[in-house]
């Protein structure tokens, strides 16, 4: 019986590095897009601002928000699963 609940705990704190690991990176991910898309953005409204009669392709950084806010719906579910008191039931 002892064992079975050390077996459980130990997969426990293996999940729980997991997420840790898991949200740590892709927090680091989004860090780097966030600096992608600011800068590209100045780099356009600079561009546009001197030649008024040109039209800017922003469908890249429209790509990359998507990107960004997939990473973020992605982090918070794990957060919410992490935090979430597992004896709370939520119906």
């Amino acid at each position: 019986m002892y064992m079975a609940k050390t077996r459980c705990f130990k997969t426990l704190i293996a999940f729980h590095m997991f997420v840790c690991f898991f949200c740590t990176q892709l927090c680091v991910v989004a860090i780097g897009i966030n600096i992608y898309r600011t800068s590209t953005v100045d780099m356009l409204l600079k561009k546009l601002l001197e030649d008024q009669n040109s039209f800017p392709n922003f469908e890249p950084l429209a790509y990359w928000q998507m990107q960004f806010n997939n990473i973020a719906a992605v982090t918070v579910f794990f957060v919410w699963i992490k935090v979430t008191p597992k004896h709370t039931s939520l119906f």
